[in-house]
């Protein structure tokens, strides 16, 4: 089974570029341009027209689309060495650097990389592109000799507002090993989704109610009889918890 798997990124990838690797790894890959809210459209458009199986996204925007599609969203986490990588590469540009990235960003050890570089690292968080603007007016003032960030939105911005800015880029390693644990969940989703329907097929076929939980609570399976008692829909039913239900329908 080849998987259709939709990668999102802050900046532009070409599916020539990987195309070797997606015939190795037995995918296809449709790769978009996208962050935070913008980038929930486009993971709508994968699932729904592209019938993508999962999607990759960075960790922000992953944080974001997963509640707007119903398929595997995996979290591409920029790593320390990516931003090492960019670091090096703005120190050409000079010592006072601007790190912009959505906040939290707790993630990057940014004061032992400081200390390895040799550089002075201030941060600015920010919340929406909405925000970029101006926050780049405040490092300007602030006298940054270079912007460094994992948003294409604040690196363009930067780059509007003449100043030097540089990208962070996530590996071609980590999308690759992304996309092997995109294969993986997707892998597991279908076993369970056939497990499910057979489940659906046997319980339905008893005469007594029948409910199945998750730890949580939230029912996974209910049958018609169930359905029938508790005069509820199956759709309706399902991810609802039983606590919710047992005041209204003691069971």
């Amino acid at each position: 089974m080849k998987y259709k798997i939709g990668i999102i990124l802050h900046y532009g990838e070409t599916e020539d570029k990987f195309s070797d690797i997606a015939k190795t790894l037995n995918c296809k890959l449709f790769f978009e341009v996208g962050v935070m809210d913008y980038a929930i459209d486009v993971a709508i458009r994968l699932e729904k027209e592209v019938v993508v199986d999962a999607i990759i996204a960075s960790t922000a925007t992953a944080n974001i689309i997963k509640d707007f599609v119903s398929i595997p969203v995996i979290p591409l986490h920029i790593k320390d060495y990516n931003v090492v990588e960019a670091l090096i590469q703005s120190k050409r540009l000079g010592k006072q650097i601007a790190f912009c990235d959505i906040n939290p960003y707790t993630h990057y050890n940014l004061s032992k990389i400081s200390s390895m570089l040799d550089v002075i690292i201030k941060q600015y968080p920010f919340h929406a592109i909405e925000e970029t603007n101006s926050l780049v007016q405040k490092i300007s003032a602030d006298n940054a000799d270079v912007v460094v960030t994992p948003a294409s939105c604040m690196f363009n911005s930067a780059k509007k507002h003449n100043m030097n800015a540089v990208l962070i880029r996530i590996s071609e390693q980590d999308i690759i090993d992304a996309i092997e644990t995109a294969k993986l969940t997707i892998y597991f989703r279908s076993k369970e989704i056939e497990k499910n329907i057979w489940m659906a097929s046997t319980i339905n076929q008893f005469d007594e109610c029948v409910i199945t939980t998750d730890k949580n609570g939230n029912i996974t399976l209910i049958n018609k009889q169930a359905c029938m008692y508790l005069d509820i829909a199956e759709d309706n039913a399902i991810g609802k918890n039983m606590v919710e239900l047992q005041k209204k329908f003691p069971l």
